[in-house]
């Protein structure tokens, strides 16, 4: 359980991190 709550997390930081640069990034496409 704790490797798959450890991957868990990790997905969803890198996630978070995506949308994040998506977020920055879509601004400039406008």
């Amino acid at each position: 359980y704790p490797n798959a709550f450890i991957r868990v997390i990790g997905f969803d930081n890198v996630r978070q991190v995506q949308c994040i640069s998506f977020i920055v990034h879509k601004p400039e496409y406008n």
